[in-house]
């Protein structure tokens, strides 16, 4: 566990003004090794600040909703800020790790088939992109 305080982390949000970070910015340490950047998805070098002097990157963020997704609200935005991401971690030299995240229901929507629940899912999961399309499951 000690070693795990000797990092600092760069995190990127929307708004810094936004009141719903009250509890990272309170979180033991974060005074002095969290740093939060402004950052939006589809603005290509809006991640540039963040990421300068960082030596990993883990890119988790993507639009989600519950209800009322589609290609262009939900599929078109987080390739784009994926690519967004990815540009801009090109133009960085001390960055060596790159980790890149994807939502569950890329490898587990798997529509009218039985599931075993006892299935470890792996990379040859992916989810059928015809079957999504075809259900809009966006």
């Amino acid at each position: 566990a000690a070693n795990f305080y000797r990092y600092t982390v760069h995190g990127t949000i929307r708004k810094t003004d936004d009141r719903r970070i009250k509890h990272l910015v309170s979180l033991p340490g974060a005074k002095d090794r969290l740093k939060l950047f402004e950052a939006d998805l589809l603005k290509a070098k809006s991640f540039q600040a963040a990421m300068e002097g960082t030596s990993c990157v883990f890119h988790t963020a993507s639009p989600f909703f519950f209800k009322g997704g589609s290609e262009d609200n939900l599929v078109k935005p987080a390739v784009q800020g994926t690519e967004n991401v990815l540009e801009t971690i090109t133009k960085i030299s001390s960055i060596k790790c790159v980790v890149l995240t994807a939502s569950t229901a890329s490898v587990y929507a798997h529509y009218d088939e039985k599931m075993d629940p006892k299935k470890v899912w792996t990379e040859k999961d992916w989810s059928d992109e015809k079957r999504m399309r075809k259900k809009k499951a966006w």
